[in-house]
């Protein structure tokens, strides 16, 4: 699986600034917990002040805005992986079991 995460926001905005930083942070670990590769891409676009910023993309999923802090933020992209992925989040030692093999 290979996951494509796009910031959208002014190259001189502070915020989307800081959300590319906190993605080229975490995707490490994104990449070492799921096994997955990721591409990390930051879009520039003109200042809107009528429109809200960053947009980030996660595949085809959007949201707008960052939380206030970088590990709401791992959380948000996890989950989208997971549901993605089909998992559960049920861990039995350090596997995450899918829903069709997740036993009791």
């Amino acid at each position: 699986m290979k996951l494509k995460i796009e910031i959208i926001g002014p190259y001189e905005d502070y915020i989307s600034y800081t959300g590319y930083l906190w993605l080229l942070e975490i995707r490490d670990l994104i990449e070492n917990e799921y096994g997955i590769k990721t591409e990390l891409k930051w879009i520039g676009e003109s200042l809107d002040p009528n429109k809200d910023y960053p947009i980030v993309k996660v595949d085809d999923e959007t949201f707008v805005g960052l939380p206030s802090e970088i590990g709401y933020l791992y959380e948000i992209i996890k989950s989208f992986i997971e549901r993605r992925m089909g998992l559960k989040g049920f861990i039995e030692g350090d596997k995450v079991q899918s829903k069709k093999n997740f036993k009791l």
